[in-house]
């Protein structure tokens, strides 16, 4: 087993106290402060938060004291300790010595790490607690994640080719980063230490196989043999917005709507899986017209062929995965600047000025509310409905994980969770969108 460590980092030179009964200690609160940095790349000036419970059931309550402050003293962990009971924990980050040097993967041995795994397996399980009160289905999807492999060798030497012929290798500090991190999600799996993290904020999973890159999905498989499909929503995004760009018009009492009583109470289908709403907002056909093709256009799954045409882009696949990511990060999750605007943007409000119009009023008080409505979206859709419904129809054995928008299974079940995502998300919706199924790990 392998954990994170600060590379020529001698702890025991380093802390003047040093307990080489800590020494396991030292290294997995180190090993915790930079993984958690990983996976959580948005945290506040590298502080990451570690909850008392966490620290208590893998240090020791006793010992955790003095643990900590040898770390602290010795100037390789700073504190942070702003908190907030039942809110928020304490948060600590590597020094900025340490933060900014190069780190490693080492292998641990010895009689005290044997229990690490099934520490880690206790604390994921205390954070499904929450949600499982809500009973949605994440504890399935933990217990289905442990049943992926990977194909590590092969791995690795993608890794290393795509890292030999990388030209900013040499220019961005990132990019050495970068390949830590691919190596560092490769090895937990192989390892079987598995991050899963439900937001408590949003409801959308973060794990092991969510950060893998898409490079590297061609080593994952299932330890029976199973064909792994991924089911998902073509222009899943720009889709998802649909249904605040409705709210939007409807809040702002431009549109007449009216309850649709074609469409059922699905809890009335499906008794134990109460489901929130019930119902169907639908629109009167007085939408806008940009508003009313930016929904025809998302709903076939060619906005981004459109806009690319309009935008005067060359339509390949490379100039579509790069437009792809410039188009969200320029129009749906930038800053409002009253001062500038992106070219994106400026184009977009030209073709689309009501649907630019929702976006900024989404993004008015806080422009990172807009990713987060529609992480909310997403996960009532993919998770509290689709999940929900997998499990009554095809068992509570079904193999189903999330990828954010879209939903991983074995190949048997495709057709049936194709036909799931739509059926339900017109529920939610009013509209049937494009689904695409297609192979995993190609």
């Amino acid at each position: 087993m392998k954990i994170f460590a600060v590379k020529n980092l001698d702890i025991k030179k380093v802390i003047p106290d040093y307990n080489k009964n800590y020494k396991e200690k030292y290294e997995w609160f180190i090993h915790t402060i930079i993984q958690q940095g990983i996976y959580h790349k948005d945290t506040d000036h590298h502080f990451v938060n570690l909850s008392s419970e966490l620290l208590n059931k893998f240090i020791g309550e006793r010992k955790l004291k003095e643990v900590k402050q040898h770390l602290l003293k010795s100037g390789i962990i700073e504190e942070n300790p702003h908190y907030s009971a039942g809110n928020f924990s304490k948060s600590y980050r590597l020094a900025q010595k340490y933060h900014d040097s190069e780190m490693e993967l080492i292998e641990i041995k010895g009689k005290k790490w044997k229990s690490y795994k099934k520490k880690v397996n206790y604390y994921q399980q205390l954070n499904l607690v929450h949600f499982n009160k809500q009973n949605f289905p994440y504890k399935l999807m933990y217990s289905n994640i442990g049943e992926l492999l990977i194909d590590l060798p092969e791995a690795s030497k993608t890794i290393n080719s795509i890292k030999e012929n990388d030209p900013l290798l040499g220019t961005e500090k990132f990019q050495k980063h970068k390949y830590f991190m691919y190596d560092m999600y490769a090895q937990m799996i192989q390892d079987r230490t598995y991050f899963f993290h439900p937001d408590k904020t949003t409801g959308r999973v973060y794990h092991n196989i969510a950060n893998l890159p898409r490079v590297l999905r061609q080593y994952i498989y299932h330890h029976s043999g199973q064909h792994l499909m991924q089911v998902d929503i073509a222009n899943s995004q720009p889709f998802l917005f649909i249904k605040l760009l409705k709210e939007y018009w409807l809040r702002k009492g431009k549109l007449p709507y009216f309850i649709s009583q074609s469409t059922s109470d699905i809890s009335n289908i499906y008794p134990q899986f109460p489901l929130y709403p019930p119902y169907v907002l639908t629109i009167s056909p007085s939408l806008p017209k940009d508003v009313q093709l930016y929904i025809d256009l998302a709903k076939k799954g060619v906005l981004y062929e459109h806009l690319m045409e309009k935008f005067g882009i060359e339509q390949t696949k490379e100039n579509r995965d790069a437009f792809k990511k410039e188009f969200f990060h320029r129009i749906f999750y930038s800053k409002i600047n009253p001062d500038w605007q992106h070219d994106y943007a400026k184009k977009f409000k030209i073709h689309f000025p009501n649907v630019y119009e929702a976006v900024q009023w989404y993004k008015k008080d806080d422009y990172r509310q807009l990713p987060i409505s529609l992480q909310t979206v997403e996960s009532n859709l993919m998770i509290s409905k689709a999940c929900k419904r997998a499990i009554y129809e095809l068992g509570d054995d079904v193999f189903i994980i999330t990828l954010h928008d879209s939903i991983i299974c074995f190949e048997k079940d495709a057709p049936k969770m194709e036909l799931i995502i739509r059926e339900e998300t017109e529920r939610v919706f009013g509209y049937s969108p494009k689904v695409k199924v297609s192979a995993f790990n190609c």
